[in-house]
């Protein structure tokens, strides 16, 4: 006897729609659709897909090379998920970045070919698909990598707090993709203590970039919260405001950088630069341009910039350090 297993839960052999395919398996159990047609592949059949159907929940989760998930709230709608194409551009373009493939053409035709094992393409949809995924490969399409950025106290009064620290893409005026890290501890005032932090971004729609558009990082600090918005717990937890925070840059061992790079060219390092003086007893002087470019800093002095006043219990609002720009050439 052949039991139908849906989950990993065995079902009933009930069938209320009559087509043949057992309830527990029927990708629209109250309509009758023998084929189970399933074009954008969600598990919910073209005959019962209404423009109106909503999910409980929905996002889309992507694995970070870093070992972070990122994970984007969209749309509830059906209708709104990104089509197969779209799924089979991001696909393509991740592994690229991540130097898991060294051929789009290759992996794309792989692709679509285990898509006609399945069903979900027919055989003479094949280049039609190759192709489109190819041609939106072959734009000039923003990639990023993580921000790494050295992080300090600005006064010795906050040893023990915790910080979370945000960083904001922007191309032109646009928010392209923020990332946080939350809860830092064990942050000094000595320069040569500063901690090393890593801020992974979220998802990053698809950004056709041109010559003359503005890449810009914004960093920005505030006291250290839980996801849920609570004050973190632990060392430190108990601090409810600081000074600021202080982000060191622009000095060999303390190069604060971020990855991007523009399809198909790789991702590469991006690091944050200035003109001024190097962090003495505070933020250097003379600082008049925050810019960005791929030359690694030489120098042995690190410069460094301060955010304002953090306090959780005025609404903890994120207090800018700085935005870095680089015009696309």
């Amino acid at each position: 006897m052949r039991v139908p297993v849906r989950n990993c839960v065995p079902g009933t052999a009930g069938d209320i729609d009559g087509d043949g395919v057992p309830d527990d398996v029927d990708n629209c159990p109250t309509v009758a659709n023998p084929d189970q047609r399933d074009q954008n592949l969600n598990g919910i059949g073209d005959a019962c897909e209404t423009p109106g159907l909503e999910h409980r929940t929905a996002a889309v989760i992507q694995a970070g090379t870093g070992g972070s998930t990122p994970v984007e709230a969209v749309s509830l709608l059906a209708v709104n998920e990104p089509s197969l194409l779209g799924q089979l551009v991001r696909i393509v373009n991740f592994r690229l970045d991540a130097g898991l493939t060294s051929s789009a053409e290759t992996l794309t035709a792989n692709l679509v070919t285990s898509l006609v094992e399945t069903g979900a393409v027919s055989p003479g949809e094949v280049d039609g698909l190759v192709g489109a995924v190819l041609d939106q490969i072959a734009q000039e399409v923003l990639a990023l990598g993580p921000a790494t950025l050295w992080v300090g106290l600005r006064n010795s009064d906050d040893v023990g707090t915790q910080f979370d620290v945000r960083a904001e893409i922007y191309r032109n005026q646009a928010l392209v993709t923020t990332g946080e890290t939350l809860c830092i501890t064990g942050l000094a005032m000595n320069p040569g203590a500063a901690a090393e932090v890593t801020v992974p971004f979220g998802f990053v729609a698809q950004q056709v970039i041109a010559a003359g558009d503005v890449l810009s990082l914004r960093v920005l600090a505030r006291i250290g919260t839980n996801p849920d918005g609570s004050k973190c717990k632990g060392p430190g937890g108990s601090h409810a405001s600081a000074t600021g925070l202080r982000l060191y840059y622009d000095a060999s061992t303390r190069a604060s950088r971020f990855g991007a790079g523009i399809r198909p060219d790789p991702v590469v390092d991006l690091f944050l630069h200035s003109d001024g003086a190097p962090c003495k007893s505070g933020a250097g002087r003379g600082v008049t341009t925050l810019d960005l470019d791929d030359a690694a800093p030489l120098g042995a002095a690190a410069k460094c910039r301060d955010s304002k006043a953090v306090n959780f219990n005025r609404g903890n609002p994120w207090q800018e350090i700085g935005t870095w720009r680089t015009t696309i050439p």
